[in-house]
Parts: structure tokens; C-alpha cells; sequence
């Protein structure tokens, strides 16, 4: 296939492989459906969505080791202070600001999300079941195998349109405090909500709140949360119409050509360099996670569930947009009452 795809442009390249890779990847996390497997489809769009050189067989082997030490971290970070809550959550908002610090200084994204993950979902787990906690943490270390598998066969058939790695030396980007600080603070009381109020049904949003809350660009509060918006609604509108049209025709053959032609459609758009592309990266992921609620390993009364997910994403929207601009607005007030002091200074 690479002598075809010498004489393509690297956009269509890049599309190819990603509508491939996310095809494959939805059959086989909703044909196996185990627990959590659609985040291996979430983890495959991330992979496959970027300029950089794909990883190397050892680096994508470090990275599962990697994230897999911080699953069993957050596992033993549960089982130590899950019961003293001002030490839990001290230690819990320290290893947050390192891990966003981490993501300013330029840090996989994939590593990122899966170290968020391991230690804030799977110590609120443990508030139900330690049991709960450990079955989640292999469910995430295997989905994540998943991913990295699915990549790399993606890349394989789909050779070429990256960058090479002379290209990519570049330095990596200072580390930018500020940002980790706020995105921690974003997360802080949603934590809390759920810790305190033991309220499980509220994981899901807080998944998504910390994967969101790492990207710097959601800091400008309120224009960037209507983009967070419309992009749930794009992907939620994707969503109900094929959860519609599986039930008229209820075939898992019929399901994937459908994906097929879904994930083909958002390649072309994912990969332009303006709002549309944002837009649809988040889409994708909407589709992903209202589609696990209908048709994955623990759905139930999957019609309720669809509007029940797509809810929830807007309301994380609405959450990160309102959080950022709080923050952001104190930030400015507490900068020019410290400029008028210094003025006021003889």
C-alpha cells in the first residue's frame, strides 16, 4: 500500500489512517465490550491525531508500564488514605499539580489523561469497592494495550504523512505553573463533590472534566465553552442518529460500515487547522462515550442513556467554561489590586 500512497497528500494520509484505526478500534471495543472499553477508541483518536513520529515499539512499551504504575498508584493511594480525607486530598492536589505541570512541559498526551484517570477515578472507586478499583485498573491498563495495539497496526497498513524525527527536534515547551494551578483547581471541587457526597454517578464527568481542564486554550473561559458546547451537540446529534438507526436495523455488521463512514466524515474535518477541526475532535469523542452508554459493556435502557451521557457532557462544558472564567476574573482582580498598590508606593 505505501507505493499507492506515495503520490497522496499528507492530510489524506493522515485521514485514512485515522477513519482506519478508529473503525477497528470501535469493532472491536463494542464487538468485546468489556469494561471501559471505549476508551480504547477515545485513546486510538488521541494516538492517531497528531503530526508527531509515531512511538516506536519500546517507547509504546515505557508508556504502557508508565501508565500502568500509575493505576496501581492510585490503587494504593485509595488504600492508604482513602480514610483520612484531609491527607487524601492534600496528597491527591500536589500529584495533580505534577501531573499538569507535566502536560505544559509538553508530555504525551495519552500519558496525561491515563495518569489523571489512575488517580482520581480509581480512588473514588475505591469508595465503593476496593474490588471495583482493582477490576478498573486492569480494565484500563488492557484498553490502553488495546489502543497502543490498534496504532500501530493503523500505522502499518497507513505508513507515512508524520513528521520525521529530525523534524521534530524541537525544545520542550517551560513548564507553565500558572496553567497547572488552575486546571487543579478546576478539578479540586468536583473531587470533592464526589469524595464527600460519595457520589458515583458523577465519575463519568469527572473523567472528562480532568482530561479537559489540561488544555490551556479552555482558559479563556466563556467563548471557549460555547465551542465546548456546540461540539457536544454536534457529536450528540452524530450520536442519536445512529443509536435511531441501529434500532431500526439491529446488526453489528450494519453498525461498523455505518462507523466506517462516520469516522471517514470527521477525518476530513479533525485534521483542519480552525475552529471546525476543534469542533469535531470534540464531536468524536461525544459520539464515543454516548454510544458506550447505549450499546457498551454495562448499558441498560439505552434510549434514557444516550440523552443521559450527552447531558452530562454539556454540563461538563458549562462547568470548565464557568470555572476558568471565575478563576481567571479573580486572577485579573488580585493582579490589578496588587499594581494599584505598588503605584500607590511614594
Amino acid at each position: 500500500m505505501s507505493g499507492i500512497l506515495k503520490h497522496w497528500e499528507i492530510s489524506d494520509i493522515k485521514a485514512l489512517r485515522f477513519a482506519l484505526g478508529l473503525t477497528l478500534a470501535t469493532a472491536i471495543a463494542f464487538g468485546i465490550a468489556w469494561p471501559i472499553s471505549f476508551l480504547s477508541v477515545l485513546l486510538v483518536g488521541k494516538l492517531l491525531s497528531t503530526d508527531k513520529p509515531y512511538l516506536s515499539l519500546s517507547e509504546g512499551m515505557g508508556l504502557l508500564v508508565i501508565i500502568s504504575i500509575s493505576m496501581f498508584g492510585g490503587l494504593l493511594l485509595a488504600l492508604v488514605l482513602l480514610q483520612y480525607p484531609s491527607a487524601f486530598m492534600m496528597t491527591l492536589t500536589l500529584i495533580l499539580l505534577r501531573i499538569y505541570y507535566l502536560g505544559t512541559r509538553g508530555a504525551a498526551p495519552v500519558l496525561i489523561i491515563m495518569m489523571l484517570i489512575g488517580f482520581t477515578v480509581i480512588p473514588m472507586l475505591g469508595l465503593q469497592s476496593m474490588t471495583l478499583a482493582y477490576e478498573a485498573v486492569l480494565a484500563l491498563i488492557f484498553s490502553t494495550a488495546v489502543a497502543l495495539t490498534i496504532a500501530y497496526i493503523a500505522y502499518a497498513l497507513v505508513p507515512g504523512g508524520t513528521i520525521t524525527a529530525s523534524q521534530n527536534r524541537e525544545k520542550k515547551p517551560h513548564g507553565d505553573v500558572a496553567s497547572a494551578v488552575k486546571s487543579t483547581v478546576v478539578v479540586l471541587p468536583l473531587l470533592l463533590y464526589i469524595y464527600l457526597g460519595n457520589r458515583s454517578d458523577a465519575i463519568l464527568m469527572l473523567v472528562f472534566v480532568s482530561i479537559l481542564s489540561q488544555n490551556t486554550e479552555f482558559e479563556t473561559g466563556v467563548k471557549t465553552g460555547l465551542g465546548l458546547v456546540t461540539g457536544n451537540l454536534i457529536g450528540g446529534a452524530f450520536g442519536i442518529v445512529i443509536y435511531n438507526a441501529l434500532v431500526a436495523v439491529p446488526s453489528f455488521v450494519f453498525f461498523i460500515l455505518l462507523m466506517s463512514s462516520v469516522w471517514l466524515f470527521f477525518s476530513q474535518q479533525v485534521f483542519l487547522k480552525n475552529t471546525k477541526g476543534v469542533l469535531f475532535g470534540i464531536a468524536m469523542s461525544t459520539i464515543i462515550v454516548v454510544l458506550s452508554g447505549a450499546f457498551g459493556y454495562s448499558s441498560s435502557d439505552a434510549s434514557n442513556t444516550v440523552y443521559i451521557r450527552i447531558l452530562q457532557l454539556i454540563m461538563v462544558a458549562v462547568y470548565i467554561a464557568m470555572s476558568f472564567s471565575i478563576i481567571n476574573s479573580l486572577m485579573l482582580f488580585f493582579r490589578r489590586d496588587k499594581e494599584k498598590h505598588v503605584q500607590a508606593i511614594p
